[in-house]
């Protein structure tokens, strides 16, 4: 704890060194590092080439889920009402209607040093534009949950797997990425 004391005690420190040093114990300037997959082994046989490798971990990562449920025991449409204690049949679920004014809202709470999504508009511009768009955007949300069903290109996402430690030739050791 002295430490601490000593490192920012403002009598023999410039507001530059206090700074530098909340950066350091905060990790606000994080270094930022990257690492770059040059070989990759797939199904035994090693791969050079980036956009087969990407190729490789991209479709890995969109597979998990598919794969996963496939090994699951299948069950009847019905098997979830036994784990429900009320069942009135006559009452259901109901989402009220978005309205413009929270899609301005929230479009105002993303944070600007984020990186923009798949359609690669920033969250400045979205900020900048939302009061046009909300309206549409609102129109959209609400037909999603009227109609129960979500557009194409809503259910599209950037998966980026983030290499964090140990051997990264092989794709399959899931553990070793972050996404």
């Amino acid at each position: 704890m002295t430490y601490y004391i000593d490192t920012f005690d403002t009598r023999i420190n410039t507001t530059k060194q206090l700074w530098t040093y909340l950066n350091n114990v905060c990790s606000l300037n994080k270094n930022k590092t990257t690492t770059c997959i040059n070989t990759m082994s797939f199904d035994n046989k090693d791969i050079s080439d980036p956009n087969e490798i990407y190729n490789k971990i991209n479709n890995y990562f969109c597979s998990v889920g598919k794969n996963i449920s496939q090994t699951l025991n299948s069950c009847k449409n019905s098997d979830f009402m036994k784990y429900i204690s009320y069942r009135n049949k006559n009452s259901s679920m109901f989402c009220s209607l978005v309205t413009p004014d929270e899609i301005v809202e929230i479009i105002q709470r993303l944070p600007n040093n984020k990186a923009p999504g798949r359609a690669g508009i920033s969250s400045k511009i979205l900020k900048v534009i939302c009061k046009s768009i909300a309206p549409l955007l609102a129109h959209i949300f609400d037909l999603s949950f009227t109609t129960g069903e979500v557009p194409r290109l809503l259910k599209i996402a950037k998966v980026i797997p983030i290499f964090k430690k140990g051997n990264g030739i092989n794709p399959k050791i899931t553990a070793q990425y972050l996404c």
